[in-house]
């Protein structure tokens, strides 16, 4: 599994392993009651991947992605979705290419 910090990188290689994404958030995610990150794959098509909060720093949502759910090449663009304290939270709009 590789580790990826979505904010500091630009491309992906479409591989046989999964991905670690995390997500710098600014806030603090831990009485936050729904995590996700909003995908956005090359095609057009929309899909959501469940997060947790970092164990390391509490304001990084982590998402586990396996090899099938990133194998599509092109430009994907991911988003934090957050829900705390009866509020939604969208972060910033993060892209990078899978080769």
């Amino acid at each position: 599994m590789i580790v990826i910090d979505v904010s500091r990188i630009s491309r992906l290689y479409s591989r046989d392993f999964g991905f670690l994404l995390i997500v710098e958030t600014g806030i603090d995610l831990r009485e936050s009651s729904v995590l996700k990150l909003l995908v956005e794959k090359p095609d057009g098509s929309k899909l959501q991947w469940n997060g947790m909060v970092s164990d390391k720093k509490p304001t990084q949502l982590r998402c586990y992605v396996s090899p099938t759910e990133i194998m599509q090449r092109g430009i994907w663009k991911c988003q934090s979705y957050i829900e705390k304290d009866g509020k939604v939270l969208l972060g910033d709009i993060d892209v990078f290419k899978v080769f």
